[in-house]
């Protein structure tokens, strides 16, 4: 089984040149703690996490934009094995790992949700 088997394919992303007050309307309207940064061409960026922007739009910074202040994203591929993915970890403190193709596309989401599920449903 490999990530891209069983990642979520669609998942909402954050367009980089987001303004830092627009995205906590994001944070709002999705309950999300998290989201994946993406360039124009789709590529992962990094992670911009909640707290961060709260913290940056609170401290009189609320023009900048979602690049300026990513934590990695530290992506696998979608061709990884899941078994080489489990300890991953995005998957410990997010919850979820992100899946970019070669050129560095966001291809997806592995959540540690689906990590579980597939793990129960191979053991016989």
């Amino acid at each position: 089984v490999t990530v891209g088997d069983i990642m979520a394919t669609h998942p909402v992303t954050l367009p980089a040149t987001t303004r830092l007050i627009d995205a906590e309307e994001w944070f709002q309207r999705y309950h999300a703690e998290w989201f994946a940064v993406i360039d124009d061409d789709g590529r992962l960026l990094g992670i911009a996490e909640r707290d961060r922007i709260v913290d940056a739009v609170n401290s009189g910074q609320p023009a900048l934009v979602a690049s300026e202040l990513l934590t990695p994203g530290d992506p696998v591929t979608t061709e990884q094995p899941l078994e080489a993915v489990i300890t991953a970890e995005p998957l410990r403190r997010l919850g979820a790992v992100m899946a970019v193709d070669q050129t560095g596309v966001l291809r997806g989401v592995l959540t540690a949700e689906q990590v579980r599920r597939a793990l129960t449903t191979a053991v016989p």
